[in-house]
Formats: C-alpha cells, sequence, structure tokens
C-alpha cells in the first residue's frame, strides 16, 4: 500500500498526486521574511524537500455538501460548519511546544509580530491538543499561505518574545520549520485535524532506538518534523458516540484499534490505520453510553499491530480523554470523538530523549 499524503485531502489534490512534494514544503526563507540566523538554539527544516510514494486523497474530503441527498453518515459528505483548527503535539522529542505561524503571499512568508501559541508559558504538552477559531495576528487563511514553525526545548527562553523576534534563536530552543498550508486550505467549513509528528532533533537526540522513537530515516543530523493531517467528521449520529482514529506517529505500524470494557466485552473500532490516515469514514457509531461497560472509565483502547492478536499498546478511556483536555462527562451520545496515537511505535517506552506512544481523544467538532 502506498503511504498516505502526509497534507491529506485539505490542499490541492494535483499537490499529493505527484511523488514531489515540492508544492508542499517550505522553501527557505528570502531575506525579508523573518527566518532564523544565526543563533544558540537548533534549527531544522521538517519541509525540506524529499520524495514520498503518495496516493490520491478520498474524494469525500472534499466532496461539498449539497452533492449528496443522504445523510454525512451514509455517504461521507460533510455539510459545511465554522473553520477549526485543532492542533496535537505528537513530536517523538518534545515534551511541550509552541508554534508560530508565519504568513504571506506569492512564497514571502513572515514571522509575526504576536506571542507563539498557545501565549501560557508551558506550551502545548505532548500528546494534548490545542484549538483554534482563528489562527492569532489576524492571518487570513483564505488569501495567505501559512507555515507551522515549531519551537520545543527550553520553554522557558521564550520569554516574552514575538515569533517575529525569535531570531537569533534563544539558547536551549529548537525550532522547526514545517510544510506550508497553501491559502484556503484552512477555510473550507471544516474541522481539521493537524498532527505534528516526528522528531524536531537537537543535541543528544540521537542513538539506539532513534527510528523506533521518531520514525524510519530519522537521524541527528536529519530530523523529520513533520504535519500530518486529516478532517474530522462532524456530524454525529444523534443516540449514538461517533469514533475515528487518526494515525498521528510515524514511527507507528498500521495498528487496529478496539474498546474493551472492564468486563472484557471487545469492540472493534477501525481497522489498519496509518500514519496521516483517519479512520473509518464514515465514524464507527457501534459505542453508546451504555455499552460502555459498567466501569466506562477503566474501559481499555487498545491497539493491535496488523496480523497480529496481542495488544500492542493500551490506555484507559478516561486517560485518553483527560490527554484531550475532556473528562468522563464529556463522553456523550450525539458526539463525534477522533482517537490519536502519537509518539514513538507502539510497544515502546519512554527513553532518555523521547516521549512513549501515547493515544488522546479529542472532539471532532470542537
Amino acid at each position: 500500500m502506498a503511504q498516505p499524503c502526509l497534507l491529506v485531502g485539505l490542499f490541492a489534490a494535483a499537490s499529493c498526486q505527484s511523488s514531489n512534494h515540492d508544492a508542499l514544503v517550505a522553501h527557505p526563507d528570502p531575506p525579508d521574511s523573518g527566518g532564523s540566523g544565526g543563533s544558540g538554539g537548533f534549527v531544522v527544516d521538517g519541509a525540506a524537500g524529499g520524495d514520498s510514494t503518495t496516493e490520491e486523497p478520498d474524494a469525500w474530503l472534499d466532496a461539498p455538501a449539497d452533492d449528496a441527498e443522504d445523510s454525512p453518515e451514509d455517504t461521507g459528505v460533510q455539510p459545511d460548519g465554522p473553520s477549526r483548527l485543532t492542533i496535537v503535539n505528537g513530536l517523538a522529542d518534545a515534551g511541550a511546544i509552541r508554534i508560530c505561524f508565519h504568513a504571506g503571499t506569492g512564497g514571502a512568508l513572515s514571522a509575526l509580530p504576536v506571542p507563539p501559541s498557545p501565549e501560557d508559558a508551558t506550551g502545548l504538552v505532548f500528546a494534548h491538543a490545542h484549538v483554534f477559531e482563528a489562527l492569532p495576528g489576524g492571518v487570513d487563511v483564505a488569501t495567505q499561505d501559512v507555515r507551522p514553525v515549531v519551537y520545543a526545548g527550553d520553554m522557558s527562553a521564550l520569554g516574552g518574545k514575538s515569533c517575529d523576534a525569535l531570531s537569533p534563536l534563544p539558547t536551549g530552543v529548537v525550532e522547526a520549520k514545517l510544510q506550508v498550508v497553501p491559502a484556503g486550505s484552512l477555510n473550507v467549513g471544516r474541522s481539521v485535524l493537524l498532527v505534528v509528528a516526528g522528531c524536531a532533533g537537537g543535541i543528544g537526540h540521537e542513538g539506539t532506538g532513534a527510528e523506533q522513537a521518531c520514525g524510519k530515516g530519522y537521524a541527528a543530523d536529519k530530523p523529520n518534523a513533520t504535519l500530518l493531517v486529516a478532517t474530522m467528521t462532524r456530524a454525529p449520529d444523534p443516540d449514538r458516540i461517533g469514533l475515528q482514529a487518526f494515525g498521528g506517529s510515524v514511527a507507528a505500524q498500521s495498528l487496529s484499534l478496539r474498546y474493551t470494557t472492564s468486563e472484557q466485552l471487545a469492540t472493534e473500532l477501525a481497522q489498519d490505520v496509518v500514519a496521516g490516515e483517519i479512520a473509518p469514514k464514515p465514524p464507527t457509531t457501534t459505542l453508546t453510553l451504555q455499552t460502555l461497560g459498567f466501569k466506562p472509565a477503566e474501559g481499555k483502547l487498545d491497539v493491535i499491530e496488523k496480523q497480529q492478536t496481542a495488544v500492542a499498546a493500551s490506555t484507559t478511556l478516561a486517560e485518553a480523554l483527560g490527554r484531550g483536555g475532556l473528562s468522563m462527562g464529556d463522553f456523550v451520545n450525539g458526539r463525534n470523538y477522533t482517537l490519536v496515537w502519537v509518539g514513538a511505535r507502539e510497544g515502546t517506552g519512554p527513553g532518555a530523549w523521547w516521549l512513549p506512544f501515547t493515544m488522546t481523544l479529542v472532539r471532532s467538532d470542537p
């Protein structure tokens, strides 16, 4: 099976059909665009070219709502709604990140005079999510290209600096420049999920186990921070819980997802999900509040590798919801959710500099 396009469906299909990512990558900053110069920090370019085998994005992601008479559950077609962006920190070597959005037109992308997001000095913790109703700094996603630039490492070194004041880069900070999101891609009336995956690299982020943590091909001098993107299905079944799974780890294998109650009753939820893929489409609606078991908080979300039967990794429903900023009381009939796995390969625990395979649940319609 071909690897799915890392910038799925939302962006021009022609870009994803090619094995060359030139249409998607962030090209070097022009001299006046706020690119980082020499510094005490460590700069990597997660968008810097390279070929990748891709496949055409599924048409349902871009299908207009009025093209179908059937319900979204039957067709996969999504009704228009407010554009929302949910970002998950999936960098396996970053306990927290903050993000700047460089914006512009005609290839000139500039850092803006606003603080990195989130503004909380702690940053966006690993395997946690942050929802944007609009990008900071007045970015017009309808007409401007946007490149997320991620900062990892010493969050305190960022201080109160704004995005346009981070050159030279503070000591102890790693900067990862990610792929360009073309104008109009985030202004489509959809709920967009963006996972920052791979590893940002940095001093000491190398050695035995590095590829299990970060993904195939990673090296200290070749970090692989990247974007994995999909649209989440909003339209719910009013009487059931809708659920999709998203492969947010480039180190993980093809995985299937199931829910197991505290009484050991198992329900299959998704099959053979690879990095950058969201499935099933439409969401499974096999779960309800009544089928979560007598102790729902202790119910397990298990992943199983392809052609295997043993559980490769597991988390409780309560733990996954907590990472997504939700409680058990937020998990209700009549809403859709997306389970995102991030970090190292399934079954890989924490290392000296990397974080383990971790699962988090987010609302598909935040």
